[in-house]
């Protein structure tokens, strides 16, 4: 999976006066799976910073959004972080 995930939320998001109706999650880098595996707190805060970095959005964004919308992006990522089909 090489492309960028777009999720659109259930519900438009207004935050800091700006209307949110879908996200745009980045391909993860090495980088980042190694940052979310140091990161603090447990498996549920470290996915919610990946979240925010893969979408380049303040933690206090993704903060404002529903939890059904939350759950979808969190659904979005697992793609990126199994090994591709195949794979031994």
């Amino acid at each position: 999976m090489s492309e960028p995930i777009t999720v659109k939320l259930s519900a438009p998001v207004t935050v800091k006066g700006t209307e949110i109706r879908e996200v745009v999650l980045r391909r993860p880098k090495t980088r980042d799976l190694r940052k979310m595996m140091r990161g603090k707190g447990d498996e549920a805060e470290r996915q919610f910073r990946m979240i925010c970095d893969l979408a380049e959005m303040d933690p206090d964004t993704l903060d404002e959004f529903y939890a059904s919308d939350y759950l979808a992006l969190c659904a979005a990522i697992e793609p990126f972080l199994s090994p591709p089909t195949g794979s031994p």
